[in-house]
């Protein structure tokens, strides 16, 4: 499998794109792009077997979906030095194969779900 090629520095934000057709991809890696905008993926979460999402150092905003919570196979999400808002979704709660979760230097608000601290994998990399 060949990596993608990094965005040319602006993320095209559209709720109605989804990420499909990609059962072999375990790792979305778009750190350190200057990319701008929402969070505007989907995935196909029945086929999706994505283990790492590394989004950080970027200029990303608005909330964290909670739909994120549904990629069952996730091990790690990076989304350190943006401007997201708002709170750590519940659902990352379900998410049994998590180890490291980064939100740090962002405008997040409110507390971490508790049921993240309950997965076994976690190492509690909350920064």
């Amino acid at each position: 499998m060949r990596p993608l090629p990094p965005p040319e520095g602006r993320l095209v934000t559209s709720r109605s794109q989804k990420l499909s057709g990609c059962s072999k991809l375990i790792r979305f890696d778009v750190s350190y792009n200057k990319l701008v905008g929402q969070l505007p993926l989907e995935f196909d979460y029945s086929s999706l077997k994505l283990q790492v999402i590394h989004i950080s150092h970027n200029q990303l905003s608005g909330g964290i979906p909670s739909s994120y919570g549904n990629l069952s196979y996730l091990q790690k999400f990076v989304a350190t030095i943006n401007n997201f808002h708002g709170s750590i979704p519940d659902t990352f709660g379900k998410l049994t194969n998590l180890q490291v979760i980064a939100f740090g230097a962002n405008k997040l608000s409110g507390t971490i779900p508790t049921s993240i601290f309950n997965i076994s994998t976690t190492h509690n990399y909350l920064y």
